[in-house]
């Protein structure tokens, strides 16, 4: 019970410092004139306790995406924005969630974010729905 105890508190500490990281960084996804900058997506469920701001250049992107994942089980539908990099890396943008019910709307709640960055960094806006395997680019 102590270790369980121990775990928890090392993992609301870790969670502490994350989200104050994140407020004093400020920056959630940004569009430089150079640069895009943002917070990488999360490999393991620890890694995202560590990760920083990172700033590449923005000739190294290779795509927006907006990332839609239905779970009709659970009865839950989220939308993702990514800026994905060469190198397999990927930059995390807003997200949105609701009813599976309403995954058009969910997926209507970030599309106008998408597109504007698309548009921003000349890129087609790929829609993804992982769980059916379909990618439509469209291009601004």
């Amino acid at each position: 019970v102590a270790l369980m105890l121990l775990a928890v508190a090392v993992l609301g500490v870790l969670n502490l410092i994350r989200s104050v990281r994140r407020a004093r960084e400020g920056v959630r996804l940004a569009i430089g004139e150079t640069t895009v900058a943002g917070y990488p997506e999360a490999r393991s469920w620890l890694s995202d306790y560590f990760v920083r701001v990172q700033q590449p250049p923005r000739a190294q992107v290779r795509a927006v995406t907006l990332a839609i994942y239905r779970d009709p089980k659970r009865g839950v539908a989220r939308a993702k924005l990514r800026i994905e990099l060469e190198g397999g890396v990927a930059l995390v943008g807003p997200e949105a969630s609701g009813e599976d019910a309403q995954w058009p709307k969910v997926r209507e709640a970030l599309l106008p974010a998408a597109a504007a960055v698309a548009q921003a960094l000349g890129k087609k806006l790929v829609l993804d729905h992982p769980a059916s395997g379909r990618r439509l680019e469209v291009r601004w």
